[in-house]
C-alpha cells in the first residue's frame, strides 16, 4: 500500500512524498478503508531511509472533511445544523 491508490495517490520527487487525498465530490471526506490504507501509506514511508519529508493535501483545493457522517434515523444525512454552520441546540431543562 506505500504506493497509494486512486483515493490516496501517492507521488515521489527525489525525498518528498506528496500524498493527496483524493475524493473532491465529498471535499475529501475518508472512508474507513483510506484512514486504514492511509495508515499503512504512512508506515511504509517510515521505513523508507529515502524519504525525507511528507506532505499531505487534499484534491480540488479541500484539505479534507473528515469521515463522513452516517445518515439520521429518518434517512437525512449528517447531523442538524443550526444558523452559521453551528449544530442546533439540544432541548432546554
Amino acid at each position: 500500500m506505500a504506493e497509494g491508490s486512486e483515493e490516496l495517490q501517492v507521488a515521489r520527487d527525489d525525498g518528498v512524498v506528496t500524498v493527496t487525498i483524493n475524493r473532491p465530490e465529498v471535499l475529501n471526506a475518508m472512508t474507513g478503508e483510506m484512514f486504514a490504507d492511509f495508515g499503512a501509506i504512512c508506515r511504509g514511508l517510515n521505513d523508507d531511509d529515502s524519504v525525507r519529508a511528507v506532505v499531505v493535501t487534499g484534491a480540488d483545493g479541500n484539505f479534507c472533511a473528515g469521515a463522513p457522517r452516517p445518515a439520521a434515523p429518518d434517512g437525512r444525512q449528517g447531523a442538524r445544523r443550526g444558523g452559521r454552520g453551528r449544530p442546533e441546540p439540544g432541548p432546554r431543562m
